[in-house]
């Protein structure tokens, strides 16, 4: 048992944060394009939203991630969209860094959920081609309230 720790932590050691991150997103994920579909959206939000201040980008934004939740379970919408909101605070927050590296990162893991929790219920709407129109936008404006 000792022997597979020392082996996991120095592959753990090996890799990079990034590297690891990725290995985590293959994993569950099980589809790269999806993946980069939600780094897309991402960072098209994030161009929208931080300083770069490109605000027309969020207009197509939310398009990556919503072609990328299409046709999936509900726990690959959660990740699929978890990941997308990760990485869009992780850039958008990018200021916390100064402060405190720890707190930005369990920030945006925390504030990631609500993403998550988007994508599950676009997941539950999607089926219903009438209700997308009326309730999608409901359910983002509600998250945004929480």
């Amino acid at each position: 048992m000792l022997r597979k720790l020392k082996l996991v932590y120095s592959f753990s050691r090996r890799l990079t944060s990034l590297q690891l991150v990725w290995f985590i997103v293959y994993r569950f994920l099980l589809n790269r394009f999806d993946a980069v579909l939600a780094v897309i959206s991402a960072g098209l939000l994030a161009l929208a939203f931080s300083s770069f201040n490109i605000s027309f980008l969020v207009w197509v934004g939310l398009a990556p991630l919503f072609f990328a939740l299409e046709n999936k379970g509900k726990k690959q919408a959660f990740l699929i969209a978890y990941l997308s909101g990760f990485l869009f605070f992780l850039f958008s927050m990018y200021w916390l860094v100064f402060v405190t590296p720890l707190g930005w990162i369990l920030l945006s893991l925390y504030q990631a959920i609500y993403f998550g929790l988007f994508g599950v219920f676009f997941n539950i709407v999607h089926s219903k081609r009438g209700a997308i129109y009326i309730f999608l936008p409901s359910a983002w404006c509600v998250l945004e309230y929480l």
